[in-house]
Order: C-alpha cells, then structure tokens, then sequence
C-alpha cells in the first residue's frame, strides 16, 4: 500500500502537465461533506514551514508543515498541497491531500516538491457542517546543493 507522500511525486508530475488528478475531484470535494468558507473558529491558524536540504541525501529537500489546531477543534483535518495559485478554487480543482490526521495534531511532514517550485497548501478541518479551510499557505521548495563527482581523469 502506498502512503499518501510517496504518490505526491506522481501527482505533482500530472500538475506540472496541467492534468488534474483525480484526489482534487474525490478526496478533496466529497459529495457528503462539502467545503465550507475559509476562517471562524472552526479553522486551523498560524499556518508556517520550515524548509531543509537534507545533509545525509544531498538534493532532497522536506517540509515541515506546523499549524495551530482550530479553537474548536474538528473530527479529523487534512493537509492538501497544490502548485495553483487558484488550485483550491477553480472550478477543477487541482491539488492533492498530503496527509489526513486527527483533530489535535499540529503538523505533517512533506518530502517532495520540485525544486523552486512554488507551493500553496491548507489544512482543512472536519466538522459536522462539512470541511473548514484555514487560509492558504505558500511553500517555495529549496533548490538544494547537490554533491558532484569529479569527472574521469586522463591516464598518465
């Protein structure tokens, strides 16, 4: 079974073509639990990213993603990622959902996303009425240092 950060990659390279993937359709606008209007105390504050170049795998980079859990916490929240500006909004929606975890946490942690990229993401939290969207965050991905080899030496 695949975890939710390694298909990531795959639906960031159906983004990059302008293809929307199918999790902006069905995960994303659930037919039962519509997304309400962004904000009030039902919504996750305080969105904020740490980005890294990993010293250990040179040319990888993650995201830690931090939030501060809605007032009134939800039944569960969910962390969707886009590169659109209008990704949320448009009437295709094109974005992907990283991770969905419980009501209390806090953060996630993303290992994709291409370098220099531009990324926009929300959490959204569950409630009774439907799914509350904090305010969108943007993400620029790192271009991190990759260690090079030197290229082969001549004979002597």
């Amino acid at each position: 079974m695949r975890r939710p950060s390694q298909c990531l990659g795959v639906v960031a390279a159906l983004l990059l073509w302008g293809a929307a993937g199918p999790a902006g359709e069905a995960a994303g606008q659930q037919p039962d639990r519509p997304t309400l209007q962004p904000g009030g105390p039902r919504a996750a504050t305080d969105l904020r990213v740490e980005a890294r170049c990993s010293a250990a795998r040179p040319g990888t980079r993650s995201a830690s993603l931090a939030w501060r859990v809605a007032a009134t916490p939800g039944q569960a929240q969910r962390v969707d990622v886009t590169m659109f500006r209008d990704g949320f909004r448009s009437e295709k929606p094109r974005f992907e959902t990283l991770a969905q975890v419980s009501g209390t946490q806090d953060s996630a942690q993303w290992d994709k996303g291409e370098p220099g990229i531009n990324y926009y993401w929300r959490v959204l939290t569950l409630t009774a009425q439907g799914w509350v969207p904090s305010q969108t965050s943007r993400y620029e991905a790192p271009i991190c240092p990759v260690d090079s080899t030197p290229g082969p030496r001549k004979p002597e």
